[in-house]
């Protein structure tokens, strides 16, 4: 298999294992390598400490694959030193474990003490800053602990902005404590909080010679699947591995083409990279596959289609396992729990059902709207599903009861796009109106809209520390939104609220997004994944 080389350098299946190495530990190493000798020993030390606490918060995360690609990208700086060995062996077999043993847990709470000279801390703390990420400040903070020494004779090369001190460690004696340096290490990640958020990394998908009518990714970026007007859906390998042995399925008349931009606004085609990745197509509907989901902790997809029936693929044998049927009219949606176990669909014929994935026939109807249930959506606990129709409403459910519980009115025109809250406390709602709506669930009101697109939005989504939201549609554009910032409207809604203040929404107030990608390409989805990645489809 060819991997498709983006402007970085790097092949589609690292992307998201180096996207914060690579930009924050890669840039931390350059760094420290433009000090002379003298304070090498310490810099070896905070490179190696760092490097050992990311690695075991990587496979605390879950992140195995990620943490093997760190290791082996990284660990050759540290291999020539006898006393790192122990370690580093250490390290590989947790690797290969997928688990931490006692003495990665003992190191991951203790602290390394760093001594260098005050100039070496104002230069380091400007590196940061200047870095502006916070996942390796936590971690330094977290790993390690500066002893701030005096050094009396300093010196900075002419040739250089990097300071070069005369004196080593060892020379001199500790004496002043590392509470000044963490102070100012804290008010770096204050100030990183209270800033806008940092923008993710962005890769624009599409199919060559094909143009599906929707398309999923796996939450671990191994498979993306796209469905057509044929009925076919292709099930794309986006790893080394194949997508499974049988060869009566491989189809590769058709490839993926890759953008991932660096700092410019727009994704030009002739920028996009080839990945001439394995492909198989899976047949069974008898008409438009209209949205596919992975079932989370399981190897199944399961597709929607205008037929009126859901299927589920088995994705390792390359077989349609299950065919589930109740709707009446073609079903246009379809979300997975994420416990895997249920999903639910939206159809044609008004309602929205719920499904076990084990039985062929729904177990809840959900009945309310009057007109298409166009979009569908759990809410995080999974006791709770969201229905965004044709109606012009979003309706909340209780998924035991099948009862109403919550009646969101307000949009202009058909609701395609749903979202919750990772904290699940609001919904997010767009649709053909081109506004981007966010309501507080426990009280049903309106906290924001505001005109986000010139044309109908079609996928919405939002990062789990809830930093960032995004949105795309049939306007070509992908555009990121700062959350925290719309959500202080909120607050002062809630207050207002408290305060029987009048709390009419002032139309007036407008949002500019933090960034957004102008494309040649209307925009089926735009999806975050592990590590703040962000994953968009076109089709032409």
């Amino acid at each position: 298999m060819k991997k498709a080389k983006c402007e970085n350098g790097d092949t589609i299946n690292s992307v998201v294992d180096y996207y914060l190495t690579r930009r924050n530990y890669s840039s931390l190493v350059n760094f420290v390598n433009t000090f002379n000798d003298e304070y090498s020993k310490e810099s070896r030390k905070l490179l190696f400490s760092v490097f050992i606490h990311y690695c075991i918060e990587l496979i605390e995360s879950g992140f195995t694959a990620a943490a093997r690609k760190v290791f082996v990208k990284f660990n050759q700086l540290f291999t020539e030193k006898v006393s790192h060995k122990p370690l580093i062996d250490t390290l590989a077999l947790c690797i290969s474990n997928q688990c931490l043993d006692q003495r990665l847990k003992s190191v991951k709470k203790a602290k390394c003490s760093i001594s260098v000279d005050e100039k070496y801390v104002q230069h380091f703390l400007h590196f940061l800053e200047n870095l502006n990420n916070f996942t390796l400040h936590r971690i330094i903070s977290n790993c390690i602990d500066f002893i701030i020494i005096e050094s009396s004779i300093t010196a900075m090369d002419s040739d250089t902005s990097c300071l070069i001190p005369q004196l080593s460690p060892r020379d001199v004696k500790p004496s002043v404590s590392n509470f000044c340096m963490k102070q100012k290490l804290e008010d770096i990640i204050r100030k990183l909080k209270e800033d806008s958020p940092t923008v993710s990394c962005v890769c624009l998908c599409s199919v060559e010679n094909a143009n599906p009518t929707c398309v999923s990714v796996n939450p671990d970026l191994r498979y993306l699947a796209t469905g057509f007007e044929s009925s076919d859906i292709h099930l794309w390998s986006l790893t080394a591995e194949p997508v499974f042995k049988n060869d009566f399925h491989i189809d590769n008349s058709s490839s993926l083409r890759l953008s991932i931009p660096k700092q410019s606004k727009n994704l030009p085609e002739e920028n996009m990279s080839v990945l001439n990745s394995q492909k198989c197509l899976l047949r069974g509907h008898s008409d438009t596959v209209y949205q596919m989901c992975f079932v989370p902790d399981s190897e199944l997809l399961l597709s929607c289609s205008e037929d009126t029936t859901v299927r589920s693929w088995n994705i390792n044998l390359g077989t349609n396992s299950r065919i589930y049927y109740g709707h009446d009219y073609p079903i246009w949606c379809i979300d997975a729990s994420r416990f895997g176990f249920y999903f639910v669909t939206g159809s044609k014929d008004t309602t929205a059902r719920l499904w076990s994935v084990e039985r062929s026939y729904p177990l809840r109807i959900y009945a309310g709207h009057t007109m298409d249930v166009d979009c569908v959506k759990f809410h995080p606990n999974c006791n709770y599903i969201a229905t965004g129709s044709h109606d012009k409403t979003i309706r909340l459910w209780s998924v035991n009861e099948a009862k109403m519980v919550r009646i969101f009115r307000g949009h202009n025109g058909n609701v395609h796009a749903l979202a919750f809250t990772p904290d699940g406390k609001q919904i997010i709602s767009a649709g053909e109106d081109c506004k981007i709506r966010l309501w507080d669930i426990s009280s049903g009101a309106l906290i924001n809209e505001f005109r986000a697109h010139t044309d109908t939005i079609y996928s919405i989504d939002i990062n789990q520390d809830q930093s960032i939201l995004t949105s795309c549609g049939l306007d070509r554009a992908l555009k990121l939104w700062d959350f925290d910032r719309i959500l202080k409207m909120e607050s002062e809604f809630k207050e207002k609220s408290e305060s029987k203040i009048d709390i009419s929404f002032d139309n007036s107030v407008t949002f500019q997004p933090l960034i957004a990608y102008h494309t040649q390409y209307s925009l089926l989805l735009s999806q975050f994944m592990p590590h703040n990645l962000l994953i968009a489809f076109g089709a032409k």
